[in-house]
């Protein structure tokens, strides 16, 4: 599983659309939050629940790709999100160097405290 650092911004931090509080990853990243989260977060996603394909209720992640495996019937690549590392299971190849958004199902989010490491939410 992907695990990256996130955090709630202050009080006087940004709001997105729906009203709901936003969590930033990376100062770049800010996802509506259903539930009342405060500080520092872990968010956790599945290289599987990766995709090229966004959906009604999907979040985007912008990726920079430095290495791609084939690894028979899909491909494996490694990006960084937010200056973070992470790992998706594609079914397209991507150029290593290259930009390119990533989806996943706000249900494939799984948000985890950063000191017990137990899933929050």
């Amino acid at each position: 599983m992907n695990i990256l650092r996130c955090r709630m911004p202050d009080s006087s931090g940004a709001q997105v659309q729906s009203g709901q509080p936003a969590l930033e990853i990376g100062g770049k990243l800010a996802l509506a939050m259903p539930f009342g989260l405060s500080g520092e977060v872990l968010l956790g996603i599945r290289p599987e629940d990766l995709s090229y394909n966004s959906g009604n209720d999907a979040v985007a992640f912008e990726a920079s790709f430095s290495r791609v495996e084939f690894i028979g019937s899909a491909y494996l690549a490694y990006a960084t999100v937010a200056g973070q590392e992470i790992a998706a299971l594609l079914d397209q190849p991507v150029e290593p160097g290259r930009t390119r958004w990533l989806y996943a199902p706000r249900r494939a989010l799984h948000f985890f405290d950063p000191v017990s490491h137990r899933r929050v939410g």
